[in-house]
Order: structure tokens, then C-alpha cells, then sequence
């Protein structure tokens, strides 16, 4: 049975998904949840955490309403 590239790209996504939670938890950083697209996490301080991150040319999302909510996208395919 030949698996299609949708399914192809959900196995990858959920892939992603846990490595990037692992890099997270290494960083001391929490995860509170997301999708297989974007990741949500608990850090000490989300915006030294997304300068760091800016100056390794990842993007990341900071939040008004929390000083520790870091949100991150999942990288692409290639």
C-alpha cells in the first residue's frame, strides 16, 4: 500500500513535533500544548528566550498577556 504525501506529511509533522518538544524540555521549557503546526511552551522569560532564538534566524511568537509563553512554528519539510 503506497502511503499518500498528505500522510507522508502528518508522520513528518508529528515527528517534528516531538523533536522540538525534546529541544524545549533540554532548554528548561514547558510545553502547555499546540498542534502538529505550531508548539506552545512555559519558559522562564519568553523574551530573552525569542531574542536568543531571533539571532539563530528562528522565529518565534511572545504573548502581551504572559511575560513566559513562547510559541513556536514547525519547521518546513525541507
Amino acid at each position: 500500500m503506497k502511503i499518500s504525501h498528505i500522510q507522508t506529511t502528518i508522520v513528518r509533522l508529528q515527528d517534528e513535533a516531538h523533536r522540538i518538544d525534546g529541544l524545549a524540555a533540554r532548554a528548561g521549557w514547558r510545553p502547555l500544548g499546540g498542534t502538529t503546526l505550531f508548539r506552545l511552551y512555559d519558559t522562564p522569560d519568553a523574551s530573552a528566550a525569542q531574542a536568543r532564538l531571533a539571532r539563530a534566524r528562528i522565529w518565534s511568537r511572545i504573548f502581551p498577556w504572559s511575560a513566559r509563553w513562547l510559541r513556536l512554528g514547525l519547521p518546513g519539510g525541507d
